[in-house]
């Protein structure tokens, strides 16, 4: 690879990195008028977010389901259905902003899939303090419910969909809709959360935790993801691979290999200095740099994620190896 080509490619790296770090994820999210919540979830799909405080002694759910991107022509839709990941049974919260511009906020019990529109009626466990808003495109419903006693993993539904005439009508059904995909499973106790057949432990902010507090793991975790990914291109384009059972061996090697190459390079002094400033109450700051070792043909960057408080938000490593990336 010519050292042009590295430079421009290093130089995506990076614009791709802090471009990345500015991505919303609940964690980084305030609400207005003191709301406060413990625990939240990056839902996978339809740019949706739950934020949720759960008090088992008490047995109530208090929420806050977020939906942006939304418009005047959409109605959102969260719900806990204690049949199964799916629709049909779905004891629903449901909102859109009316054709006189007030939000209208109300339960629908889903019968069945065939139904035209989410008719308003009671649902099988009580739920108070609904309500909603709908602000710079982000339209949100806010809820207390009281479940059963025991009740500490549900199944939960998510929708967003067109609404007609005051009357939310039905969300796209199509294989390869984002609706079809949006079900899961909710533990109140620990946050694990799981989604289309898969099991996820929080959000991005979670995974850039994992290369702070863990750094080892983490690099141990991206290196074998770009193996896996590697494999699947190659498998693809019907190209000679390394076999899947060689898989985890070849990325604790290459890790091992990263991190006696940072080892040597650690008596590197630096001369430049400069000043951070912090950003605006409620955002995040990411710096970053980078060094090339011309002897090594080798390069690292890193990036660091602060709040306005200078306190870490999160941060992560990336070494360039001979022309290859590793994350």
């Amino acid at each position: 690879m010519s050292k042009a080509l590295r430079t421009l490619l290093f130089s995506c790296i990076l614009l791709s990195l802090s471009v990345s770090s500015y991505a919303q994820t609940c964690k980084s999210y305030s609400f207005s008028s003191n709301r406060v919540y413990a625990s939240c979830q990056d839902l996978p799909v339809l740019s949706a977010f739950l934020h949720y405080n759960y008090s088992s002694s008490a047995n109530t759910l208090d929420i806050a389901y977020r939906v942006t991107g939304a418009t005047t022509s959409n109605w959102i839709s969260w719900a806990i259905n204690p049949n199964g990941q799916q629709m049909a049974g779905s004891q629903a919260l449901v909102a859109f902003q009316n054709s006189s511009g007030a939000m209208r906020v109300y339960t629908s019990s889903v019968a069945s899939t065939s139904i035209s529109t989410l008719s308003e009626s009671a649902l099988s466990f009580g739920v108070s303090n609904l309500n909603g808003s709908f602000v710079n495109g982000e339209m949100t419903i806010f809820a207390t419910l009281t479940l059963s006693s025991g009740m500490t993993t549900v199944n939960q539904v998510w929708q967003v969909g067109p609404v007609s005439g005051n009357n939310p009508q039905s969300h796209d059904t199509s294989s390869n809709a984002a609706n079809m995909r949006s079900v899961g499973t909710l533990n109140l106790l620990n946050g694990t959360t799981t989604s289309g057949g898969g099991t996820t432990h929080g959000s991005f902010m979670d995974l850039v935790d994992l290369y702070v507090t863990k750094p080892k793991m983490g690099e141990l975790f991206g290196t074998t993801a770009w193996f896996l990914w590697n494999h699947r291109n190659k498998v693809r384009l019907n190209d000679r691979t390394l076999l899947l059972n060689r898989v985890g061996e070849a990325a604790k090697n290459l890790v091992q290999q990263v991190q006696s190459v940072r080892e040597g390079h650690r008596g590197v002094r630096r001369t430049r200095r400069c000043k951070w400033t912090p950003p605006q109450v409620g955002d995040f700051k990411a710096n970053f740099d980078g060094a090339w070792f011309d002897e090594s043909d080798e390069a690292g960057i890193g990036i660091v994620v602060r709040d306005s408080s200078g306190l870490g938000g999160g941060g992560l490593i990336v070494s360039v190896i001979g022309g290859g990336i590793w994350v």
